[in-house]
């Protein structure tokens, strides 16, 4: 897109804990979701045990330590990803951003760095509720907040992802 079709939006992103939390939940569902499976199935798995265990004292114990690794896993373990992941945001990443999106690149500035990607480092762009993901790796996200847009940079900017030859897909 050249000449008057350019994208240009901005976006002041201020610090916002809830729109990475968004984002990470966003992307860790398939891993989390194999992680509840499995937590599932260790949990049924240790309820099988204890009655077939006959009452014995190593049956009933071995059943009740699968039930309690099986709702670790179901449970527990999905909800400190999500916060592993907060706490692991770099400093950069929590101050006030500027988001410049342009047909070019996405710009990412804040007071304690800048940083530019060329749309082709971006493996795929995904509209949630309230946000852009951009995706920079199967793990790394960049979450542009949309609440600020007009509707017509709304349609614009999504009229411009869905257009995006990605470099892998």
């Amino acid at each position: 897109m050249m000449g008057e079709d350019c994208v240009n939006i901005v976006v002041d992103a201020p610090p916002d804990p809830a729109r990475w939390r968004a984002a990470f939940r966003h992307v860790l569902k398939k891993p989390v979701r194999k992680v509840r499976i499995l937590g599932t199935v260790l949990v049924l798995l240790g309820l099988l045990v204890l009655p077939v265990s006959g009452g014995e004292f190593a049956g009933i114990v071995f059943g009740t330590a699968i039930v309690a690794i099986g709702l670790i896993y179901a449970v527990l373990a999905p909800a400190r990803s999500v916060a592993v992941s907060l706490k692991r945001l770099p400093m950069a990443l929590n101050q006030p951003q500027r988001i410049e999106l342009t047909d070019r690149s996405v710009r990412i500035s804040s007071p304690l760095m800048t940083t530019e990607y060329a749309w082709a480092a971006v493996e795929r762009a995904e509209m949630v509720p309230g946000y852009l993901l951009l995706m920079f790796g199967r793990y790394q996200v960049m979450p542009v907040p949309l609440d600020r847009l007009t509707p017509a940079e709304l349609a614009e900017l999504g009229e411009f992802t869905a257009n995006l030859n990605y470099v892998r897909q």
